[in-house]
């Protein structure tokens, strides 16, 4: 999957960089598709926790060579220390009947490197309501680059802020 990463890195440097400059739909989609595939490397690290996000998430980059299309990505500009950090967490809900099953997950991984500040939010079986408020969740401090949309956009996007 290091093919990911080499389409992704002139773009993720600029942005991690803060270098002003105009995201495309197709660099906000070579973006995105790293961050995926970084938050599930992340998620499958996650050692503390025995939930993993599902096998289909993974593959999927590997077949279709874009993040998976229920996930959220948003990024913003971040004006911290410059540094590399990352928190991860899953929410479960289980079924209130025997056998007790995760009926559904959301895996969430924010991360910040050097200037830039993301947030992969990775569900499995919610409600698809609930996934279209995603964006509103971030909307005043992140942009979303993915579910991918045809616009451009300036970066940094210090109209919305993280500090």
């Amino acid at each position: 999957m290091k093919w990911i990463v080499d389409l992704a890195k002139p773009v993720a440097e600029r942005v991690i960089q803060l270098k002003p400059s105009v995201l495309t739909p197709d660099d906000q989609s070579r973006l995105a598709t790293w961050l995926a595939l970084s938050a599930v490397m992340r998620d499958q690290r996650a050692i503390a926790h025995p939930q993993k996000m599902q096998r289909a998430a993974l593959e999927h980059l590997q077949a279709a060579g874009r993040a998976p299309g229920n996930f959220f990505i948003g990024i913003g500009a971040f004006l911290g220390p410059k540094s590399v950090a990352d928190s991860y967490n899953v929410r479960l809900a289980r079924s209130t009947a025997p056998p007790y099953d995760v009926q559904s997950s959301l895996h969430s991984i924010a991360v910040s490197m050097g200037g830039l500040f993301a947030v992969v939010l990775a569900p499995w079986n919610l409600d698809p309501a609930l996934i279209a408020r995603f964006p509103t969740l971030y909307g005043d401090t992140l942009t979303q680059i993915w579910p991918k949309l045809d616009r451009n956009f300036g970066w940094p996007n210090y109209g919305r802020k993280i500090v």
